[in-house]
């Protein structure tokens, strides 16, 4: 596990004991993290995710919180919703064509 995020959690829920307290909600399913029923993601696969959820034919450059909603029924990573929202603020087809960022009047 290469992950800083999730590490400590691994090695924890792989040794011998099998509860500890602190971790109540994840669990270890042949071989995954999972934080409740969502998938814990690695570092290197989040920005492809995102893109997917955000970009792709069927969800069309949804906004954060609808792109943020599709992504925790599946998966999950600590500080998920910073990481969303730097991503659609970046999107270069969002910031050109959202309403208030048209300038109005005449050319």
């Amino acid at each position: 596990m290469q992950d800083p995020n999730f590490e400590e959690v691994y090695e924890k829920l792989s040794s011998s004991r099998s509860k500890y307290e602190d971790l109540d909600e994840f669990h270890l399913q042949n071989g995954l993290i999972y934080h409740f029923n969502a998938l814990c993601v690695l570092v290197g696969e989040r920005i492809g995710l995102t893109r997917e959820a955000h970009t792709s034919k069927i969800a069309g450059h949804f906004g954060v919180r609808k792109t943020l909603y599709n992504l925790q029924r599946y998966v999950y990573w600590p500080k998920m919703q910073d990481q969303v929202a730097k991503y659609i603020r970046g999107c270069s087809l969002c910031c050109t064509s959202k309403p208030s960022n048209r300038k109005s009047g005449l050319y």
